[in-house]
């Protein structure tokens, strides 16, 4: 049976893609056997298709629901989730992640960037493990 580790975080721009990779080879170098899951690196089949027109062929709705649906399926698979917390200005598909996590059982490690002043007490007091330099918490 595989270790499977679900990667969260946004990732919604250059510094935020790279802070996810540089997680990742850490997370690999720590469990090199395990099956990342890893969203940014998932797609919707048929989400990105256009019509002659330039149009997407599926609704946003649809595309929604099956990037909830793939994710969630992903979680409940997870032995553990990993995730990039960048306090308030946290992307809410993160902070879902996390909760639905914590809901479920599943291990979760936080790690907070550097620049990060204000986070959230329940994200702090729900992870298994929070990984800080500035706030020096490690439960």
């Amino acid at each position: 049976m595989s270790y499977n580790i679900y990667i969260a975080g946004s990732f919604s721009n250059e510094q935020e893609k790279k802070d996810i990779y540089s997680l990742i080879d850490k997370v690999r170098k720590i469990h090199p056997n395990a099956e990342l899951f890893i969203p940014m690196e998932h797609f919707v089949e048929g989400g990105n298709e256009k019509d002659n027109e330039g149009n997407y062929i599926m609704s946003n709705q649809e595309w929604g629901r099956r990037v909830y649906e793939m994710d969630i399926n992903a979680l409940n698979q997870a032995n553990e989730v990993i995730a990039i917390y960048r306090g308030r200005i946290s992307g809410t598909g993160t902070a879902f992640e996390i909760g639905y996590a914590v809901a479920k059982g599943i291990p979760v490690t936080v790690y907070v960037p550097d620049e990060v002043d204000i986070t959230s007490c329940m994200v702090m007091n729900g992870a298994t493990i929070v990984i800080s330099n500035k706030i020096n918490e490690q439960k």
